[in-house]
C-alpha cells in the first residue's frame, strides 16, 4: 500500500471486503480513518490485490451454478414437450 494509506484495515472493513461489498468497505474506511473517497477506494483496492481470492465464497453466499445445468434442464423440458405433443397428435 502507498505510504498515505493505512497499514491495517479495521475488522469491519475486512468483513465487508470478504463479503464482496466493496462500496460498504470504502464507506467504512472513510468513516473509521477519515480518509477521502479516492484514498479509501485505493486502500480497499490495494487490500483486494494483496489478499488471495476467497475459496468457496463469503459465508451465507449462495454459490453460482453452472450454465450447463440450465441447458440440460432446457433440453429435457423440450424433449418432454415434443413427446407430449407427438403423443397427443397420435390419438
Amino acid at each position: 500500500m502507498p505510504a498515505s494509506l493505512p497499514k491495517k484495515l479495521p475488522p469491519s472493513v475486512l468483513h465487508a471486503i470478504q463479503a464482496g461489498n466493496k462500496i460498504e468497505a470504502i464507506k467504512l474506511v472513510r468513516e473509521q480513518t477519515g480518509l477521502g473517497l479516492k484514498e479509501a477506494k485505493d486502500a480497499v483496492d490495494a487490500y483486494r490485490r494483496q489478499s488471495p481470492p476467497m475459496q468457496g465464497g463469503a459465508p451465507g453466499e449462495v454459490p453460482k451454478s453452472s450454465r450447463a445445468i440450465w441447458w440440460v434442464v432446457a433440453g429435457v423440458a423440450a424433449a418432454v414437450a415434443y413427446y407430449s405433443f407427438r403423443a397427443a397428435s397420435w390419438v
